[in-house]
């Protein structure tokens, strides 16, 4: 009896293209009775998982969307209970690539149907959020933590996806608004802790 899958996908996260998704899902269908959801906020994802009594959920996406996953599946106290496969279709895909995965993510998803699950090691924050693949304290953090207060300032909640998204290089408005910002000169600690062996 074919073992049932779960594959979790955000069409706005990464570089997950239709035509790429299809083609993993059909190679998934060759060992799994699959069923993809497609969610685009916690409360979405929350109810995926739960809607769903299987064992493997594979993530089509890179570090945000892992990390999140794993969160979740935390949350619902079943961390310890299923099997996280993942196929990197994100933005950033250093997981992935630590552990070895390759970058096509057809070839992933193939490898994802040969590969038996391994223990991977998580650091348990502060907060009580996990983290699979790094952490970052000082001036990185602090950094990341302007950014994002800049961009919510600027730009509002509601665009802070689209804003994320966009490349620095053709958008010389964001640029001009970010080298109008103050800049202070400070001695500065970063401190990174990482689970895996590629952190961008």
């Amino acid at each position: 009896m074919a073992e049932h899958a779960l594959l979790l996908a955000n069409h706005a996260a990464g570089s997950a293209a239709p035509e790429q998704l299809d083609a993993v899902t059909d190679i998934l269908h060759e060992a799994y009775v699959l069923r993809r959801a497609f969610p685009e906020n916690l409360t979405e994802l929350r109810a995926a998982l739960d809607g769903f009594a299987g064992e493997r959920v594979i993530v089509a996406g890179g570090d945000g969307s892992l990390h999140v996953l794993i969160n979740a599946l935390a949350d619902a106290g079943r961390l310890a209970d299923v099997a996280v496969g993942i196929v990197p279709l994100g933005t950033g895909n250093d997981f992935a690539g630590g552990i070895g995965l390759p970058d096509d993510p057809v070839v992933a998803a193939r490898a994802c149907l040969e590969a038996r699950p391994q223990p991977v090691d998580a650091v348990l924050a502060d907060d009580g959020e996990y983290v699979v693949n790094a952490a970052h304290a000082g001036i990185g953090a602090v950094a990341a933590e302007r950014a994002l207060d800049f961009v919510q300032a600027r730009f509002g909640l509601e665009h802070l996806h689209e804003v994320s998204r966009l490349d620095p290089a053709f958008t010389p408005e964001v640029q001009q608004a970010m080298s109008a910002e103050v800049r202070e000169h400070v001695a500065a600690t970063l401190l990174a802790l990482r689970a895996s062996s590629d952190v961008g």
